[in-house]
């Protein structure tokens, strides 16, 4: 119970320190503690915090994002459903939504297909950012793909962006 609470005590020490510096220091840091503190592993939520800090990086690549999923991987925590949600609302909260359907696409080949509700999130953000016939289109390729199908919440995301935009 102490290994956790410490654990839990340094991702939320990390989770301050990554609003500063580089993600790079963020990342020296990790291997600054687990060097000192060797009963110190870091989790999902460390990679998490990491990942999160990543995306929001204003480079135009996503490199920085890249080096923190292959770090992960590396460290044997596949990335997950929860990791999708991570990546897609932090960099829709930085409104790289063209990176997003990129990612997802990558993420449902490689690791893990996002559940209804980051699903949901994404399409709602792409009908701020992006025309009808795009949102409709990302629909129909995870449909099709990925056997991810629309729910009621999509469906009335989608009729509600089509009232506001009086397109009826």
């Amino acid at each position: 119970m102490l290994q956790l609470d410490n654990l839990h005590l340094h991702n939320s020490f990390l989770q301050s320190y990554t609003s500063i510096p580089t993600l790079e220091d963020s990342i020296s840091l990790i291997d600054h503690m687990i060097k000192t503190l060797p009963s110190l592993s870091p989790n999902r939520s460390t990679y998490r915090v990491l990942l999160s800090r990543s995306c929001r990086e204003s480079n135009s690549s996503l490199s920085s994002y890249q080096k923190v999923l292959n770090l992960m991987v590396n460290n044997e925590f596949k990335p997950n459903q929860v990791t999708v949600d991570v990546v897609i609302r932090s960099l829709c909260s930085v409104e790289r939504v063209d990176y997003v359907v990129l990612l997802v696409m990558e993420f449902s080949l490689k690791h893990s297909k996002p559940d209804i509700f980051t699903y949901n999130f994404l399409v709602k953000s792409l009908c701020k950012s992006r025309i009808l016939n795009s949102v409709y289109s990302f629909i129909d390729e995870m449909k099709n793909i990925f056997n991810i199908k629309p729910d009621l919440i999509t469906c009335t995301i989608l009729i509600d962006n089509v009232c506001n935009a009086k397109n009826i």
